[in-house]
């Protein structure tokens, strides 16, 4: 799988965890493996790479704007 697409694959997948947890006003969530698991079969990320997922956001790569600019809405009243 080339770089570009496990790159739009992550994102599709954090971005709908995110949708499927994220309330206004709420500041922390949690989401388990098997979330990460179940949207990465659907949308072909390879079992070997679903760590990495957690990984990249956590210390290689902002968050996708989508979900930084939910923080900046909250923010602003």
């Amino acid at each position: 799988m080339s770089q570009e697409i496990r790159k739009k694959i992550y994102k599709s997948v954090i971005t709908e965890i995110f949708r499927q947890h994220y309330r206004p006003g709420t500041e922390t969530f949690e989401f388990t493996r098997e979330e990460i698991e179940e949207l990465g079969n659907r949308l072909g990320l390879e079992p070997n790479n679903r760590g990495d997922l957690i990984y990249k956001y956590r210390f290689r790569s902002p968050l996708p704007k989508e979900i930084v600019d939910t923080n900046r809405k909250d923010d602003s009243g």
